[in-house]
């Protein structure tokens, strides 16, 4: 290496080494390993990892479905119409031409609850047909439920455990709607009542114009 390059070693301080020729040189296109083998360039750029996309998770909302039915031409009502009383629930309403569209449950203070200082339900009932009609000729049920679920009390009118009382009278026009009181024969405690289902059919012992 001396030996060839002796007289640029002279004006290295002015012209560098150029000129120089010999194993190991560098030149544009890259240099050598020590065997001859060309070395790979290195640009000073590292790769940069590839993007990874996430797709979003889309959450799918199912509406809950209400069923009915309607027996005999009436109407089933559930808890999906709001009858006026959070704890109450129409559990069938199966008498074409009357309709029930209010519930109302308390203690009772005057008419037409028959048994004052006593819990009971008052029922606001539609005449939707075309005929009057005797309000106690259909069969009333009333199931009561404690917080817990289990039944306190099952009332049912042909069972003589039930005391039912329009306000109107026991007639109900066509196209009017009057409250119908129901009580238990034996008194309710109101601290324990957790809920309660209504029932208007036609019953073995009904014999209402409705109901023929």
């Amino acid at each position: 290496m001396l030996r060839r390059c002796g007289s640029a070693l002279a004006t290295a301080t002015t012209l560098g080494l150029a000129g120089c020729t010999g194993e190991g040189n560098e030149g544009d296109g890259g240099g050598t390993d020590g065997d001859g083998t060309p070395t790979e360039e290195d640009d000073g750029q590292d790769e940069e990892p590839a993007e990874t996309t996430v797709e979003p998770v889309t959450e799918t909302t199912v509406e809950p479905v209400t069923e009915t039915t309607t027996p005999r031409g009436g109407e089933t009502t559930t808890t999906s119409r709001d009858l006026g009383d959070p704890i109450g629930e129409v559990k069938e309403s199966s008498v074409e031409g009357l309709r029930i569209v209010g519930l109302e449950s308390k203690v009772a203070e005057s008419h037409p609850y028959p048994r004052q200082g006593e819990w009971g339900v008052k029922i606001d009932l539609e005449n939707s047909g075309d005929q009057s009609t005797e309000l106690n000729e259909y069969t009333w049920a009333l199931t009561v439920y404690d917080d817990a679920g289990d039944v306190l009390k099952k009332l049912n009118r042909s069972e003589g455990n039930m005391i039912v009382s329009p306000a109107g009278g026991r007639t109900l026009a066509a196209g009017e709607t009057t409250g119908v009181a129901i009580q238990s024969t034996e008194a309710i405690d109101p601290e324990k009542v957790g809920r309660y289902e209504v029932s208007l059919t036609c019953g073995t012992f009904a014999d209402g114009v409705y109901c023929e």
